[in-house]
């Protein structure tokens, strides 16, 4: 961080210089245009001929031994494509290019991942999708998607009907894939001239949905191993839960649309309800497990309802204003 000072320029204009560094990393020239996003507090200025910069690494990994290797080789995949890196080179010793073939395992089940070298001792691959494109909003309605439909996985097995284990690594798989490529996009929507405050909003569902769906994963899988599966009042808070959340995805799609705040009030209800049946006697070990499991579910939902709700409150009755700090 360094300071400038603004200097006038004419009788209707101030002006301010650019860093030289910055200028020549991304091919500035006299005579450029600028896009000057005006965010309250900051100013983002943006080349008007944007062209993301690719991120390359190269990692040595020779002077590693066996046991390193084999953990770094099972999370080094999704950590470079997570990061943002668009070209990802790897160097081991011969004798540990088995490594590699567990490195490309990982890759190669990410989106838009292509292989470009596999050799002895050498591994290196290409992330072709731009997330520059990607739409956050979208993201939103998968996982929305695939959320609201553990939530039906999950109402089938309190019914005591059964999820076979194909359609659960299914769904498991395609959220594992959009997450990641989520995640992933969140270190380039700051980077181009997009709404900051929209961006910030899309980070906080898309988490909090993240969060909810593995939580609901665990939950599905657990009720699919154990003996117990029947229970009505689950069945029906499930079953409200997914309602709920299918009317907060229409919502959290359009920032501004108005969010009803009986979403709030139901599920504030439902953790009432899954609350009390923590204190009941009758339940066995395997529905308490269960119960306290969909109770986080229910607070990542709130917190859902909430965002959305005072979105709705700030955009339609407030104006919103800079204060100095001396005011």
């Amino acid at each position: 961080m360094e300071l400038r000072r603004v200097l006038r320029l004419g009788r209707s204009s101030y002006t301010v210089t650019l860093p030289l560094r910055w200028c020549k990393r991304l091919n500035l020239k006299p005579g450029d245009s600028l896009v000057l996003v005006d965010e309250g507090l900051l100013l983002k200025i943006i080349p008007f001929n944007y062209v993301k910069m690719t991120k390359n690494i190269e990692l040595d990994f020779t002077g590693l031994k066996d046991r390193e290797l084999g953990f770094l080789a099972r999370f080094i995949g999704p950590c470079t494509y997570t990061l943002g890196y668009d070209q990802v080179i790897l160097h081991v010793r011969p004798e540990h290019s088995r490594y590699l073939m567990d490195v490309k395992r990982s890759v190669v089940k990410l989106l838009g991942v292509d292989i470009s070298n596999l050799s002895t001792g050498s591994f290196s691959y290409k992330v072709l999708i731009n997330s520059d494109l990607l739409n956050p909003r979208d993201y939103i309605k998968r996982l929305a998607w695939i959320t609201v439909r553990a939530l039906d996985l999950l109402a089938r097995v309190f019914q005591g009907l059964s999820v076979g284990v194909e359609e659960f690594n299914e769904l498991r798989d395609e959220f594992r894939v959009v997450r990641i490529t989520a995640e992933r996009s969140l270190h380039t929507w700051g980077e181009i001239p997009y709404n900051t405050r929209g961006a910030q909003m899309s980070i906080t569902l898309i988490s909090l949905l993240s969060i909810a769906t593995s939580i609901l994963l665990d939950i599905l899988e657990y009720t699919m191993k154990v003996t117990y599966v029947r229970n009505g009042r689950l069945y029906t808070i499930v079953r409200s839960a997914s309602r709920i959340l299918a009317s907060l995805t229409v919502a959290a799609q359009e920032y501004r649309r108005e969010c009803d705040i009986g979403s709030v009030l139901e599920l504030e209800r439902l953790e009432e309800t899954l609350n009390g049946m923590l204190d009941d006697p009758s339940l066995e070990r395997e529905a308490l497990v269960v119960v306290s499991r969909l109770i986080d579910v229910v607070k990542m939902f709130k917190i859902l309802a909430y965002a959305l709700t005072c979105i709705t409150l700030v955009t339609t009755y407030c104006s919103e204003k800079m204060l100095t700090g001396n005011q």
